[in-house]
């Protein structure tokens, strides 16, 4: 026969299952109640559906123990190891419920929207019951990427009469993984051109105009490329594409610069002499524009010897004209001039051109003239 003290052991065993189940039981005329939050609540299903939102779907804890009052969902911005900017973007009564899911039934789905591009996020699933909230372990998603935003144009330092270094900074918003940069250069010459190269790369219709091109392709982590090989005392811009998986953007055009003068002119003036009479001789020369001097035009010396003299001479002009005539000269006597062109840096000089005066009677030397 079964002792009276085990059936009492059971009977209790059984009236505790009952009350940690269902909180409350009644025996002997009284009712027992014990208050405990809800058990087995799970994190939410979130996936990225684009680069600004995400769904979120939730069911109900495994055991309510009661009845459930609130829903909450809570979004953390994951911009370091730990969540930071809580905010809660979801929060349902069971009866709010009703009107957002199937007849009311689990799970919840709800979208989540004006988030910010390849961004991580953490959302917590908070229950409550009439005894206390429980919260849900994180559920992470990162949204998809998108267009990069925030790009400035480079900014240009002027090297040398050949180089120009190139620098500029990540997009404010990458929006995802830059995967390189497109550095384009417009080279206009001796005079600024407006053209605008980058869109005319990103519209890759018809290629580049004539005076764009590709001047350097760089990864991700490279911000500044050294551009030489250029020409003196010319004007350039440049602008930078970067793009990721998504899309890709302009920083615009930077500012132009101009690179330094050459350290002399590219060649010397043509000049040429002629005879006038026994004691004068007239030379000129040609003009050189700017892409001759490359650099700013500073003007003309002109040299004079006799021809059984070495070295260049006696300078007996110093100007901008383009002619001069030497007078007071030697009658019968071969003489040489030389013509040196300067800009701002240095000078380029003439080949040497001889001329001989007319026979007469002699006279002084080097007196000058302007022709």
């Amino acid at each position: 026969m079964v002792e009276l003290h085990t059936v009492i052991n059971v009977l209790l065993l059984l009236l505790l299952f009952e009350v940690l189940s269902n909180h409350c039981c009644c025996c002997c005329c009284y009712c027992y109640c014990l208050l405990l939050v809800p058990l087995g609540t799970l994190p939410p299903t979130v996936v990225a559906l684009s680069s600004s939102s995400a769904e979120i779907s939730f069911a109900p804890p495994l055991s309510p123990r009661g009845n459930i009052t609130m829903y909450t969902i809570t979004r953390f911005t994951l911009s370091s190891p730990s969540p930071t900017t809580p905010t809660a973007v979801f929060t349902y009564t069971p009866l709010t419920l009703l009107p957002i899911s199937n007849s009311g039934q689990p799970p919840y789905t709800f979208t989540d929207s004006n988030l910010r591009p390849f961004t991580n996020y953490s959302y917590v699933l908070t229950v409550c019951n009439n005894a206390d909230c429980v919260d849900s372990e994180p559920a992470l998603v990162r949204t998809l990427e998108a267009t990069p935003t925030g790009f400035l144009p480079p900014s240009l330092r002027v090297d040398s009469s050949s180089e120009v270094t190139v620098s500029w900074a990540k997009p404010a918003m990458p929006n995802g993984v830059i995967l390189s940069y497109v550095l384009l250069r417009l080279s206009q010459g001796f005079e600024t051109v407006a053209e605008d190269c980058c869109s005319a790369y990103l519209a890759n219709i018809s290629g580049l105009p004539q005076q764009c091109m590709v001047a350097a392709v760089v990864g991700a982590e490279v911000n500044s490329v050294l551009e030489s090989g250029l020409l003196p005392y010319s004007f350039y811009q440049y602008c930078v594409i970067v793009g990721n998986s998504v899309g890709s953007i302009s920083s615009g055009h930077s500012d132009t610069v101009r690179t330094s003068p050459a350290p002399m002119p590219l060649r010397g003036p043509v000049i040429n002499a002629t005879t006038v009479n026994s004691t004068a001789i007239l030379v000129q020369w040609d003009s050189l524009g700017v892409e001759d001097l490359l650099g700013p035009f500073s003007g003309y010396e002109l040299y004079i010897r006799e021809s059984s003299m070495s070295g260049l001479g006696t300078v007996i002009f110093q100007g901008n004209d383009l002619s001069f005539v030497a007078t007071d000269l030697l009658a019968s006597t071969e003489y040489v001039f030389t013509v040196s062109v300067s800009n701002s840096v240095g000078s380029t000089f003439s080949e040497n051109i001889s001329a001989t005066t007319e026979e007469g009677s002699e006279c002084g030397t080097y007196a000058s003239g302007q022709g």
